[in-house]
């Protein structure tokens, strides 16, 4: 990190790059979590609540959930 008075973007651009990344496991985290709560609840392993239920319907007719 420079500290002669100038600015070093690409320090900036991995801080703000790292904390994208971060985000993004945490979506796909929740993603995985999701479509394996959908499954179980398929099989009736486990009660399908109603947003687990919409996110199903979405699915099945190609929709964002």
């Amino acid at each position: 990190m420079k500290f002669d008075g100038e600015v070093n973007f690409m320090d900036a651009m991995d801080v703000c790059l790292q904390q994208e990344k971060e985000r993004f496991n945490k979506l796909i985290l929740v993603t995985w979590k999701s479509i394996a709560d959908i499954k179980k609840g398929i099989k009736g392993e486990i009660l399908m609540t109603p947003l687990l239920d919409e996110m199903y319907n979405a699915f099945l007719n190609n929709q964002i959930p």
